[in-house]
């Protein structure tokens, strides 16, 4: 599940973006699926490259934060912060609903470094 907030004109060219990623079940580097919860957010300065009020694209780079933690014996848990970066494609159908292709990338410095990808689609509503 993605929860994103981006308003790439907020400060004239350049704006704020927000994504955060939900992820059950998690898997972790050692292949290993373990039951539990995984939080992914990302913030930072978005910028809109095209806006056509029907198609755009716009791209945030920012800190990158990540929680997981997992619900059986194992007791795994992990905390990382990194960078990283999102490109987002709208299509927007009304002024309020769009569908959405995102590809998000981070790289955690945590634990020796750990590079995370988040691609996804879906649909997006505007308030």
């Amino acid at each position: 599940m993605a929860v994103s907030w981006n308003n790439p004109t907020l400060f004239g060219p350049v704006g704020l973006g927000a994504y955060l990623n939900i992820v059950v079940p998690f898997v972790t580097p050692f292949d290993e699926t373990y039951w539990g919860l995984a939080i992914s957010l990302l913030a930072g300065p978005s910028y809109m490259i095209y806006d056509n009020d029907v198609f755009a694209i716009p791209v945030t780079a920012g800190v990158h934060f990540s929680n997981a933690v997992g619900f059986h014996d194992s007791g795994k848990y992990f905390l990382n912060l990194g960078a990283g970066a999102s490109f987002d494609f709208l299509w927007r159908f009304t002024e309020k609903w769009h569908a959405y292709g995102r590809v998000m990338a981070a790289y955690n410095f945590g634990g020796g470094g750990e590079f995370l990808m988040f691609p996804g689609l879906g649909l997006g509503f505007s308030f």
